[in-house]
């Protein structure tokens, strides 16, 4: 999946959200820390508000941190904050450039084994299976419901959507 041809060869959205991470350079000028974007937007299952969601490496949370402020501080609504998910600690980054948000989330796990990453390739074959889905994952998102828990509804998975779908990513073999 190249998600950067997708974008850039995609709908007005996804052409939008190509040139603005072109003219941010942001993956370029983060790549010491392998970012990958993940997220909606580039398999076309985005709302208004959706984000580009962009995964990083670091074992250095505080000099990442300092460098995004002072490299991104001066964009719209810039914040950060430390915290942990799935016992994990992480540094979550957003802020406005070229009316999309862009959140950076940061933590010590290579990038294509984060949970983000993971669900979006999961989530991408399921939708190369199943076209017809988009309209229905865009409802239940409009609706308020997340990503994964959409595609769990779907696929009519109990439990927990997040680790849900990374189970049945892996027994298909997509991950």
């Amino acid at each position: 999946m190249n998600v950067l041809s997708i974008l850039k060869n995609g709908d007005e959205k996804q052409r939008k959200a190509y040139q603005a991470l072109k003219q941010l350079n942001i993956l370029h000028d983060l790549s010491s820390y392998k970012p990958l974007l993940c997220g909606t937007i580039p398999l076309g299952i985005n709302h208004e508000q959706s984000d580009l969601d962009i995964v990083l490496d670091t074992d250095h949370l505080d000099s990442l941190a300092l460098k995004l402020k002072t490299t991104y501080g001066k964009y719209s609504e810039f914040s950060q904050k430390k915290t942990k998910v799935r016992g994990r600690e992480v540094l979550i980054t957003n802020f406005f450039f070229e009316d999309f948000e862009f959140e950076l989330f940061a933590q010590a796990q290579n990038t294509k084994e984060q949970n983000g990453y993971l669900h979006m390739i999961i989530e991408y074959c399921l939708l190369q299976e199943n076209p017809e889905w988009k309209k229905s994952i865009r409802q239940m998102k409009q609706n308020g419901l997340k990503t994964e828990s959409a595609f769990c509804l779907l696929l009519d998975l109990k439990g927990d959507p997040y680790d849900e779908l990374i189970k049945y990513g892996r027994a298909k073999k997509y991950i």
